[in-house]
Order: C-alpha cells, then structure tokens, then sequence
C-alpha cells in the first residue's frame, strides 16, 4: 500500500465523536448558536465552514456579516481559512453554478469582511457613528 492510501486511510479513521454536532452547526444557518469547546477541538474549522454556508446558500453577503473574535491572531487566521474555502469550493466541479457565482463573488468582496477582534469591531463602529455614541468626530 503506498503512503498516500494509508495517509487517507488514516484520516478516514480520524472521525471525530461529535461530527454530527459539527455538521449541525455548519449547516443550520437559520438558527443562532453558541459553541464552546476548548483548544483545539475544530472551533475554527467548524466556523469556517458555517461561514461558507451562510455565503454559498446566499443568505447573506460579504457585507452583512460579523465575524467576531477575541484574538488577533484568531481573526487573521479565520479569514485566510474562509479564503481559502471559498476558493476552493468556487473551482469545484460538484459545485452548482449559482453556487459558485456566489462564492466567486464572496472572494473578491472578502477584503471587506468584518472578520475582527470584538475591539477592533467595537472601534469601528464607534468610528463611523461618532456623533451617536457622544463621541468627537476625530476618535
């Protein structure tokens, strides 16, 4: 057997206890959700995931999402992960075309993406609406 089948074999083997409860939250757009776990159990993978859903099935756009988190890092990494999905669903042959229109489309508006630190959400906010949160137009 060569290394690239026991390599997937491997993985295959590496399905986690809870993959339906990581399918759920993938795919139940319509429903808010909170999801704790602790480091390294697939947060990031399984939220990557529920992002690209939400922008493949057209339930929203680029625009009308808010993608908080707590870390710098967290954030950065979350939109290079969402990138990276979006391109690769986009060229995928088993993708319906509106699919893929859809997803093309996300990718180029990404850079727009409100995938922040909830500081640098909060900041924003406040910048663009100074005068009503009481604030000096120069914050």
């Amino acid at each position: 057997m060569n290394a690239a089948a026991t390599g997937g074999a491997r993985r295959s083997a590496l399905i986690p206890r809870d993959v339906a409860v990581r399918e759920r939250i993938a795919a139940s757009v319509d429903t808010s959700l909170c999801v704790e776990a602790g480091a390294g159990t697939g947060k990031t993978t399984v939220l990557v995931e529920r992002i690209v859903e939400v922008l493949r099935s057209g339930r929203a756009t680029v625009d009308q999402l808010a993608v908080i988190t707590f870390a710098e890092k967290a954030a950065a990494e979350l939109a290079v992960r969402v990138r990276e999905r979006l391109e690769e669903l986009a060229t995928d042959a088993d993708t319906p075309t509106d699919q893929q229109q859809r997803l093309r489309q996300a990718t180029r508006d990404l850079y727009r993406a409100r995938i922040e630190t909830i500081h640098a959400f909060a900041a924003n906010l406040l910048r663009e609406r100074p005068a009503e949160a009481g604030l000096d137009p120069e914050f």
